[in-house]
């Protein structure tokens, strides 16, 4: 394994970031608050031309709810960015980013786990296998989550419970 970066050419700049929390799965109904530098930061890379991309293993029927969670926590206001979500069960998030990476150039991957960059991660039965990929950590990968957990969640009341 090598940690060597692709020559993009003429493909767009993007940077990827990956809103799956861990091993779960994003919920757009409460995605916590977003990190406050990041809004800042995302909107000076649209201006550099720069393509903002966003990952979840939800299906496709969900992106009105995750771009209405990401406008409403200013990180993508006007809805410009891509969302690229699951279009089947069989599908998985490494082939989407890897079809993904064929029309935008990925300069930077944000994930708050080394599987958000890479899925291999996923089945080293030697994780010191991959200690050549640890070396884009910082350096283009970015172990950082886009929304920090929300507090505890408010606790409903039942008939028994008032």
């Amino acid at each position: 394994l090598r940690s060597e970066r692709a020559h993009c050419g003429a493909v767009p700049l993007a940077v990827f970031i990956d809103l799956d929390p861990g091993r779960g799965t994003f919920d757009p109904m409460t995605p916590g608050k977003p990190d406050a530098a990041l809004p800042d930061v995302l909107r000076e890379l649209r201006e550099q031309g720069v393509t903002i991309v966003w990952f979840s293993r939800l299906g496709g029927s969900f992106e009105p709810a995750v771009r209405a969670a990401l406008a409403a926590s200013d990180l993508d206001r006007s809805s410009s960015d891509q969302v690229v979500l699951l279009r089947d069960l069989s599908e998985r998030k490494q082939s989407r980013r890897d079809e993904t990476a064929k029309l935008a150039c990925p300069i930077a991957m944000v994930g708050d786990e080394r599987a958000d960059f890479d899925e291999l991660y996923l089945y080293l039965k030697n994780p010191d296998a991959a200690v050549a990929l640890d070396a884009m950590i910082g350096r283009g990968w970015f172990l950082a989550s886009p929304f920090v957990a929300s507090a505890a969640a408010p606790s409903i009341k039942t008939e028994n419970n008032q």
